[in-house]
């Protein structure tokens, strides 16, 4: 099972929660209050604490965490500057025995260069790579790294839920519609619900700009606002950099 819980209040993060019903897989804890909570209502042993990246929004409550549960492994990358107990290369894969699964590492340089997500099952947690209807900033690497990451996250099954970090999608929404005419958004964000995570892989190859800017029936709807388009990079880049300033 997995479960998305709110923390940190105005910043919309989400950390998500992998479990049966004894034990738990934390991903991305921004802060400890709120997992532990949930850990001790629901009577669960923390396991494993997964890093994305390592921003403090999505590491701040783990040492608390590794206190009160010191023999949960920290999993990141294997690029990653946090400390960790297993540090995983792309591709590479961590077996959970309670699971009976193996969690895969993939890495998705731009957001951050330590970035990476973790396939789980049907679910892929991606961090501040991709957001429904949006993606992240690239703070660290270029608009090319975080566009071949993005890519890379588009190549996976179309039934592939989603987990993101950040409830931007609302905002998302907003400048989606600011750049192009969509009846199905618009019809959207008359209805959107408050909590919008999971997405799915296909919803967002559908409607996601930042992950069609392959496209040149794209660069011709795009062309009014943001000039001419050539090339998948030109496309992301000034869609990137528009939504910088949105």
């Amino acid at each position: 099972m997995i479960t998305s819980i709110r923390i940190l209040g105005a910043s919309l993060n989400y950390c998500h929660i992998i479990h049966d019903d004894q034990h738990a897989i934390v991903i991305d804890p921004g802060e400890s209050p709120p997992v532990l909570d949930w850990l001790k209502k629901q009577n669960h042993k923390l396991t494993h604490i997964f890093i994305t990246h390592h921003h403090n929004d999505h590491i701040g409550g783990v040492n608390d965490l590794k206190s009160q549960f010191p023999s949960a492994l920290i999993v990141a990358s294997s690029t990653s500057s946090i400390e960790y107990d297993i540090g995983l290369d792309h591709s590479k894969t961590l077996w959970v025995r309670w699971l009976n699964e193996s969690i895969t590492c993939l890495h998705i340089p731009g957001h951050t260069m330590d970035h990476c997500l973790y396939l789980y099952q049907d679910a892929a947690f991606v961090g501040d790579t991709l957001f429904s209807l949006g993606c992240g900033k690239n703070f660290e690497g270029s608009f090319e790294n975080l566009m071949n990451s993005l890519n890379l996250i588009k190549s996976l099954n179309d039934d592939t839920l989603i987990y993101f970090a950040h409830e931007y999608t609302k905002n998302n929404l907003a400048f989606t519609l600011s750049m192009i005419e969509e009846p199905t958004l618009q019809a959207y964000m008359q209805n959107m619900p408050s909590k919008t995570v999971p997405t799915t892989l296909a919803f967002e190859k559908k409607y996601n700009l930042f992950l069609n800017c392959d496209q040149p029936n794209i660069w011709k709807k795009l062309r009014h606002k943001l000039g001419p388009i050539h090339t998948d990079i030109e496309c992301f880049t000034k869609l990137r950099l528009a939504k910088n300033s949105f």
